[in-house]
């Protein structure tokens, strides 16, 4: 075992996670980066995304343990609830004085946060950035609010303009606040390129159903955005995500949260160790 390993299933086998720490450390290695968290998120199951009650759970508490100060976060999923990827975003942002993002497949709506806060985000080829479409609970049914901000019952659509308006705010404080993946300053940051802005990562005039992918065509050098076509990189990353995604089937469970190290203080020295964590949850 690569380090030590927390899960909420005792079936899952110390052989699985050996062999996804060892994929965890062989991606690292290829990124040549300073630490790797994955967050990967079973499609088969809750449509592979964040819950309510998800950060408070699991999540926050895995990443406060970290002692690392800079990681680049691999991030698989199809999105979920806006607040709880709101919340997803600072926390990573606040643990972290430097951390990049890796796109290797599909990262949509409420997980797109987190890359909004990243200092660089790196897209694969196949990597796809879907629209952030907050969802909200009406008549007791989640729907997307963009969808219906112009539908003919006044209460739905002033809830979803409500919720859409809540977003954009956020997303807003999100870029405007270093660091952030647009690279500006304060006085070329004008209304016109926040405005441009929501329009790439929410873009309330045309609502998407499917998977639509996100192009970085306005303004791309203000963007700290690399499209990577290294199949070797894509190809590590793409092993990691099946095998994860496999066991997380095999245990009916809803993600995977991991890191390849932590730093720890022995006897008052700061020294880093191999202490890959694992956490599985349901």
């Amino acid at each position: 075992m690569v380090g030590e390993t927390e899960c909420c299933d005792e079936d899952i086998t110390p052989e699985s996670d050996e062999k996804i720490n060892s994929l965890m450390l062989d991606l690292e290695s290829e990124l040549q980066c300073n630490g790797l968290i994955v967050l990967i998120f079973n499609p088969h199951i809750s449509q592979g995304a964040l819950i309510e009650g998800d950060m408070q759970k699991n999540i926050a508490a895995f990443l406060d343990g970290l002692k690392n100060n800079n990681a680049t976060v691999l991030l698989y999923g199809l999105g979920g609830c806006f607040t709880e990827g709101l919340m997803l975003a600072h926390t990573i942002r606040k643990k972290f004085s430097h951390f990049n993002t890796l796109v290797p497949s599909i990262c949509a709506s409420a997980l797109c946060l987190t890359v909004l806060k990243s200092d660089n985000l790196k897209i694969l080829k196949n990597g796809c950035l879907t629209q952030i479409d907050p969802v909200i609970v009406h008549d007791g049914k989640p729907i997307r609010a963009i969808k219906y901000l112009h539908d003919l019952d006044e209460e739905t659509k002033q809830n979803c303009q409500s919720m859409f308006r809540y977003a954009e705010q956020q997303i807003i404080d999100l870029i405007s606040n270093k660091p952030s993946l647009f690279n500006h300053s304060k006085r070329e940051f004008d209304f016109a390129d926040k405005d441009d802005i929501i329009t790439l990562f929410m873009n309330k005039d045309e609502h998407s159903d499917g998977i639509k992918k996100m192009e970085f065509q306005y303004r791309l050098d203000n963007f700290n955005v690399e499209y990577d076509d290294n199949p070797e990189l894509l190809n590590k990353s793409m092993n990691l995500i099946t095998e994860v995604i496999n066991v997380l089937n095999e245990q009916q469970e809803r993600y995977f949260l991991g890191c390849t190290y932590e730093t720890k203080l022995n006897d008052k020295t700061k020294k880093t160790e191999r202490q890959g964590k694992l956490l599985y949850c349901p």
